[in-house]
C-alpha cells in the first residue's frame, strides 16, 4: 500500500506522504485536477460524428470524475471511474448527483493495477498518464488496452510530441493513433496559473491553522510551481486518441503431413 500512497502524492506534485490528509483541503477548489476536458470532448466530437450515446467509458485515475461527468453529460453515455483516493471518489459521487448522472456513472475506490485486471470491454478508456505505477508509457498502455473491447479506443495524455518511433512502439503493443491535439503552451500556462492560485490560497489557510506544518505546505506549493514551470518550458502535452488494433490469426495447414503451417495475420 505504501507504494500506492506514494503514487497518489507524486501524481499530485507532492513529495511527502504527510500531505495525504491535507490534499482534499488543498485541492478542494479544483474540479479538473490538472487537465481540461474540452480537449477530450473535441477528440470525441471530431472522430465520432454520430455520437457515443451507447458507449461505455472507463476513466482510470479519474480524480473527482470531472472528465467522465462532462463526457456523459454531453454524449449521454454510461461509465465507470476509479481512483485510489477515497475523498476524490466521494467528491465524484456528489458531483454525479449535481449533474443528475448518478444512474449512468459508477465511481469506485480502486488501485489502477487492480483496475486494469478487473475491467474489460469498454468502448473508450481514459487515462491521464499521471502515475507510473504501471510502468513507462508503452508498458502502461499495453496493460490499459486490455480494458477496452476489440477495436476499442483509449484517450491518453502523451507528454511529448508524436514521432515515428513512438508510433512503431504503439503498433508493437496493438495500438494506433487515430487523432491527436498538441496543447498550446499558453493554454498550459493558463491551467497552471489557475490551479496554483487556488492551491496557494488554501495553503495559506492551512498555515494559519497548523503553523507547525508551515514548511510542509510551502514545499507543496513550491513543488507545484516547479513542476508547472518545467511543463511550460521543457515539456509538451499531446492528447491522443488511440485505437486498439483488431488482430485475427489464421493458421492454414497446407501439407499432407500437417506439419507445415502458413500463418496469416490480419490487422485492422
Amino acid at each position: 500500500m505504501e507504494e500506492n500512497l506514494d503514487s497518489v502524492v507524486k501524481s499530485l506534485s507532492g513529495n511527502n506522504n504527510e500531505l495525504l490528509e491535507f490534499l482534499p483541503y488543498l485541492l478542494q477548489d479544483l474540479f479538473e485536477l490538472g487537465g481540461d476536458s474540452n480537449y477530450t470532448i473535441n477528440l470525441i466530437e471530431k472522430n465520432f460524428p454520430s455520437g457515443i450515446q451507447n458507449f461505455n467509458v472507463l476513466d482510470l485515475c479519474c480524480g473527482k470524475g470531472a472528465i467522465l461527468l462532462q463526457i456523459s453529460q454531453k454524449f449521454n453515455c454510461i461509465g465507470t471511474g476509479v481512483d485510489l483516493f477515497p475523498t476524490f471518489i466521494s467528491d465524484a459521487k456528489k458531483y454525479s448527483l449535481d449533474f443528475n448522472l448518478q444512474h449512468k456513472l459508477d465511481f469506485k475506490v480502486m488501485n489502477i493495477t487492480e483496475a486494469v485486471k478487473t475491467f474489460q470491454n469498454f468502448d473508450i478508456v481514459l487515462f491521464g498518464n499521471d502515475t507510473d505505477v504501471l510502468g513507462n508509457e508503452i508498458q502502461s498502455l499495453s496493460k490499459i488496452k486490455n480494458c477496452s473491447r476489440s477495436n476499442g479506443y483509449i484517450v491518453f495524455d502523451y507528454i511529448n510530441i508524436v514521432n515515428s518511433e513512438f508510433e512503431n512502439e504503439l503498433k508493437n503493443v496493438g495500438l494506433k493513433i487515430i487523432d491527436c491535439i498538441l496543447i498550446e503552451k499558453k493554454e498550459i500556462k493558463r491551467i497552471n496559473y489557475e490551479n496554483n492560485t487556488k492551491i496557494k490560497k488554501r495553503s495559506s489557510e492551512l498555515i494559519l491553522q497548523f503553523p507547525n506544518k508551515k514548511k510542509l505546505f510551502e514545499d507543496y506549493v513550491k513543488s507545484q510551481e516547479q513542476e508547472s514551470l518545467e511543463f511550460e518550458q521543457n515539456l509538451n502535452w499531446t492528447k491522443l486518441l488511440l485505437k486498439k488494433l483488431y488482430i485475427i490469426i489464421f493458421n492454414i495447414i497446407i501439407s499432407k503431413d500437417s506439419l507445415t503451417i502458413i500463418r496469416i495475420i490480419a490487422i485492422s
